[in-house]
């Protein structure tokens, strides 16, 4: 099996790509965002701490978000249904 190739982009294309339905799902650790496009390409990049408008577009087409809350080592499990938003607190 070979590495992950991992494509750094910028916020702005996350939102484009978003809006054109081509992110498939996201994990966000503060920051940092890593997720994965349509057709399984990995992405990452740094997003504003507190931007509400991201969450909606997101959620506004189907994209799959896990929080890893920056307080606890626990990882949040995805749901499976679109649409859907998930956060841990320890």
């Amino acid at each position: 099996m070979g590495a992950v190739h991992e494509t750094a982009v910028t916020f702005s294309d996350l939102l484009t790509r978003a809006d054109e339905g081509k992110v498939a799902d996201v994990t966000i650790d503060g920051t940092t965002l890593v997720g994965h496009y349509t057709n399984k390409d990995q992405f990452r990049t740094t997003i504003p701490a507190n931007y509400p408008d991201m969450y909606k577009s997101l959620r506004d087409h189907d994209v799959n978000i896990t929080i890893k809350d920056p307080n606890s080592n626990a990882w949040i499990i995805r749901a499976d249904q679109p649409r859907s938003l998930h956060r841990c607190f320890s």
